[in-house]
């Protein structure tokens, strides 16, 4: 089921709903350093051990919770993907 707060354009992604909603049942979206730092195994299930990460523009963000849609596996670099 679609979140309804929380529009996403990446249809390349597995949570991607139709009309651009995020399907995720939960996302965490940090700083790109933070992303950079952690590789892919930070997900949003951490997200209350993070600490707060600052940035200046929304280009200096990402979202931890993309995987690649048509994965077969139940786990993506580390990451177990919500059904």
């Amino acid at each position: 089921m679609a979140n309804k707060d929380i529009r996403c354009t990446v249809e390349t992604c597995h949570y991607w709903a139709n009309k651009n909603y995020c399907a995720a049942d939960q996302i965490l979206v940090t700083a790109d350093s933070v992303a950079t730092d952690t590789s892919h195994t930070l997900n949003a299930l951490q997200a209350s051990t993070i600490s707060p990460t600052p940035v200046g523009k929304c280009q200096e963000t990402c979202c931890k919770t993309f995987i690649e849609k048509g994965k077969q596996d139940a786990y993506h670099e580390g990451i177990k993907k919500m059904q």
